[in-house]
């Protein structure tokens, strides 16, 4: 009888322990709010960044947010600003992944800068292809990045992005592109 009590209360411990462990788990999934007073396309936007707003321990959900945003972007309803907010965005999710996927990154916000190409975000994209092409330890296109830090500095004439842009541009043209003369213009 002992031996069956035994059984009994390690079973009733390992149970415990396993609701426990999936209390754990289901407290730390990404919560979305339902945000009720939101278009269609912007509570989609925000959905995506709720799954993006997780703690430290926690990698972002880039597949999940990428999803949402994408519905968003292709929702016939979007306004024209949601549609740019949700392609940037969509673009950028592919640039945080722990490990970026660089292909993608080239084409999503090569896509957002051929249809938005007078969007508030459209420098911000320039400077993410600048480093995508510059960093990509695949398939590093060094000339087309030098391109795109050229194309921030013109385009951010008083942003803080267009000091960082004439930063990089010096280095990769000395460093990567044997350009010293190139590189002393930069500086």
């Amino acid at each position: 009888m002992r031996g069956k009590a035994s059984l009994l209360e390690r079973l009733a411990v390992t149970a415990l322990a396993c609701v426990a462990a999936a209390g754990l788990i289901w407290s730390m999934l990404p919560t979305e709010a339902p945000y009720p007073e939101l278009s269609p396309a912007s509570r989609l936007i925000q959905q995506a960044l709720d799954v993006l707003a997780v703690d430290l321990n926690t990698p972002f959900d880039t597949d999940m947010a990428a999803e949402r945003l994408r519905a968003a972007a292709d929702r016939s309803d979007a306004t024209e600003e949601e549609r740019a907010l949700a392609e940037f965005l969509h673009a950028w999710c592919f640039w945080v992944r722990p490990i970026p996927d660089h292909a993608r990154v080239r084409t999503a916000y090569g896509r957002f800068l051929e249809a938005f190409p007078d969007s508030p975000h459209a420098v911000d994209a320039q400077f993410i292809l600048a480093l995508s092409n510059a960093n990509d330890p695949a398939d590093p296109d060094y000339a087309r990045a030098a391109t795109w830090y050229e194309a921030v500095y013109a385009n951010d004439p008083s942003g803080s992005l267009r000091a960082l842009a004439a930063i990089a541009l010096a280095d990769l043209r000395y460093q990567r592109l044997n350009d010293p003369p190139g590189a002393a213009t930069w500086y």
